[in-house]
């Protein structure tokens, strides 16, 4: 499991910033077998950790910390992107900032079939830094593809003129992408469909479907006159 940490005492230990991430090990029965801290100077906020093909582990979050401790690249802006890969002994193998120049957040990351990772998370970034497309509206999806060392191959932004959050990332059994989140943006940029509700408040689904370099196939709009997010 992981999240964050401020606590340096009781089941957390190695705290060194404001937050940190904090990754905790289970027993089948829910015992700590050990746990491990890492981060900046300032705030790291992990929002998910999956295991690896090789036994170790991918952690993808976001942070505003400048290099330092176990933050090897600054930030671009106010939060981005960070990944951290870790080994089967949970040593810090690499780890990775992405971002523009306003505010990342990571929500989901997958290992590929070649070995690199895709993950995804919303941007509030025009182009600039690693973020290469502008921005749509107030929050876009935005995918990155890394290589197994944490090089960027690519990276996409999607979104209509509100809020768009996207919250899962998956490969298809095609080699592309299929993506999903939530958006209270109308049928413009690169949505197709309007939201239900047509005060553009509340949200509906968002799932797009992605080739393999992540250009958008198709996309469509899921929901009522109320709230809805996956």
């Amino acid at each position: 499991v992981a999240g964050y940490t401020y606590s340096n005492d009781g089941d957390a230990t190695g705290f060194h910033g404001i937050w940190d991430y904090w990754v905790v090990k289970l027993d089948i029965a829910g015992n700590k077998q050990w746990d491990k801290v890492f981060g900046g100077i300032d705030y790291e906020d992990p929002e998910i950790v999956e295991v690896t093909k090789d036994g170790g582990y991918i952690i993808g979050g976001n942070s505003s910390s400048g290099i330092g401790f176990d933050k090897t690249q600054p930030t671009w802006g106010g939060a981005d992107c960070w990944i951290l890969k870790l080994d089967s002994a949970v040593n810090k193998q690499w780890d990775g900032n992405y971002g523009g120049f306003g505010d990342e957040q990571v929500y989901s990351i997958k290992q590929t079939r070649d070995n690199g990772y895709i993950f995804g998370g919303f941007s509030t970034s025009d182009a600039g830094g690693d973020k290469t497309d502008s921005l749509r509206g107030m929050v876009d999806y935005w995918i990155i593809k890394i290589d197994s060392t944490g090089n960027k191959q690519w990276d996409r932004a999607y979104g209509g003129n509100g809020k768009d959050y996207l919250t899962v990332v998956e490969q298809s059994s095609d080699g592309g992408y299929i993506v999903g989140g939530y958006s209270n943006s109308n049928n413009n940029g690169d949505k197709t469909q309007p939201n239900w509700d047509t005060t553009l408040i509340t949200y509906d689904y968002w799932v797009l479907k992605l080739d393999s370099t992540g250009n958008k196939l198709w996309d469509r709009a899921f929901g009522g006159t109320s709230n809805e997010e996956l």
